[in-house]
């Protein structure tokens, strides 16, 4: 067992009750609808359990209008304030290790058909009280914006890079990201010994990096970093919207939703869009505005 593991292992509450197959439950789950949260049964079957710890998990299924429907939920599911110290501790297993200056990096933007892809960096005092910070996928968009002065706030420093569409274009989406990755690294005021990327790939950097797989929903500095570059990205795309509202990029956010491709094959394509980027249905209009 490692360091994070005894961590995790501390800070979870056992439950008590052992979850069997063919047990019926009822879970609580959080639904989020733009800005508005609610919660919302899911009752069903026990179908499997898998796991142990911080990993453990149980599949549920129901029926619903003549079709099964599974979910899979963990077994401990930390509270507010559980998940920040889970997050948190993340970060302070690597401080431990000698990184006392650590830098947490994500992006947002990278599967967009148009507008830049965002990168931010974020350095967090070694006591931070961030307690709603987590992944920006699960925060709803008037939570982030209030999460984003926070973190702005106290943080130690915060580093925002955009690589634009035309540079995504003569390069690629993954060299474009992770340039803008860099960037924001070299843009913080405090140089960090190391930075932890969310992701497979590591950037270029005057520090070492380690990249994390699902980092944004392990480390507190990634997700505070994660919730950077959306909102950031997030707040330049409703500018574009005023420039060309046929688009909808208030809403869509330049994602490829189905209103945004036929706004593309009805108008073509502006100086925004992405034109490396291949949807088969939009492939040939050669038009722009």
């Amino acid at each position: 067992m490692n360091t994070l593991e005894k961590i995790e292992r501390k800070m979870l509450k056992k439950t008590d009750y052992e979850i069997e197959i063919g047990d019926t439950v009822r879970v609580k789950v959080r639904v989020v609808e733009g800005s508005k949260e609610r919660e919302q049964a899911f009752q069903g079957v026990v179908i499997q359990h898998r796991g142990s710890g911080a990993g453990e998990t149980f599949t549920v299924r129901k029926i619903s209008s003549g079709i099964g429907v599974e979910r899979i939920f963990p077994v401990q599911s930390p509270g507010r304030g559980d998940r920040h110290l889970l997050l948190d501790a993340f970060d302070r297993a690597y401080r431990a290790r000698g990184a006392e200056v650590l830098a947490g990096v994500d992006e947002a933007g990278r599967g967009a058909l148009a507008g830049p892809v965002v990168a931010a960096a974020v350095v967090l005092p070694p006591s931070s009280d961030l307690v709603g910070v987590r992944d920006s996928k699960q925060v709803g968009e008037l939570e982030r914006e209030e999460l984003f002065s926070e973190i702005v706030e106290k943080a130690a420093a915060v580093g925002i890079a955009f690589s634009n569409p035309g540079f995504i274009d003569r390069h690629n989406i993954l060299v474009a990201t992770l340039a803008a990755m860099s960037a924001a690294i070299a843009r913080l005021k405090v140089p960090p010994q190391v930075a932890i990327v969310d992701g497979r790939d590591a950037p270029a950097a005057s520090c070492a990096v380690i990249p994390v797989i699902g980092g944004d929903r392990l480390s507190l500095s990634i997700a505070a970093a994660s919730i950077i570059a959306k909102v950031a990205r997030d707040r330049w795309m409703r500018k574009l919207h005023q420039k060309h509202p046929v688009y909808n990029f208030l809403k869509n956010k330049g994602y490829g939703t189905q209103e945004h491709v036929d706004a593309i094959q009805t108008y073509g394509m502006t100086s925004t869009h992405r034109k490396s980027f291949r949807v088969k249905s939009i492939e040939n209009i050669p038009h722009m505005l």
